[in-house]
């Protein structure tokens, strides 16, 4: 009877410690996701941001009544890459859209940084409104960078976790699938000479 005894402590000693271990390993697995998403959810802050300052200095910029035809035609080719920029919450679990995503935001980057330095350039021509506008996109860029930076730091290291025992069956079970993440490429408005002085 005390053997039993013995055994019967032995078994429910190794069923708590196995629940332990996969109880520890799911909070870990769930705090790795709530991480994830509010990452993400930070890039889309970072280029909501951007959208409304783009969209303020373009308005300010077609409001004036003499816009010379260089600045008028950089801000046409703003708005066209714009135009191909296809965003959704969806990008955030399909590598390949979000590739895609990367191709036109690179174009838009460009044309954005061009539009930057040919109002630097004209600096003295232009208002303090569109002046501030410019900068304030000028370091919006930035904080995409680094808020993009971030969450594909933490995408790859969720994608991972989520190979590793006992996580491959708890994310089977709670359905949790390998994300999506930004590529490493160049950063085009901080590789740029400075455009401002701060």
């Amino acid at each position: 009877m005390g053997r039993i005894s013995v055994l019967s402590v032995l078994i429910l000693l190794i069923f708590s410690l196995v629940g332990i271990y996969f109880l520890h390993a799911i909070t870990l697995l769930n705090y790795q996701n709530s991480q994830l998403n509010n990452a993400w959810n930070n890039v889309i802050i970072q280029y909501d941001a951007r959208a409304t300052l783009l969209s303020n200095l373009i308005n300010e910029l077609n409001s004036e009544s003499a816009v010379e035809s260089n600045v008028v035609q950089q801000i046409k080719n703003v708005q066209l890459s714009y135009s191909t920029i296809q965003w959704s919450d969806d990008l955030m679990n399909d590598q390949t859209s979000l590739l895609s995503f990367q191709v036109s935001e690179e174009q838009l980057q460009l044309s954005i940084e061009n539009l930057i330095t040919i109002l630097n350039v004209k600096a003295e021509h232009i208002s303090d409104k569109e002046l501030n506008l410019a900068q304030d996109l000028y370091l919006n860029q930035n904080k995409i960078d680094q808020a993009s930076s971030e969450y594909s730091k933490l995408a790859v290291n969720y994608n991972e976790a989520i190979k590793i025992f006992p996580n491959n069956w708890i994310s089977y079970f709670m359905q949790y699938a390998p994300k999506a993440y930004f590529l490493p490429e160049s950063t085009v408005l901080s590789n740029s000479n400075n455009f401002f002085d701060f």
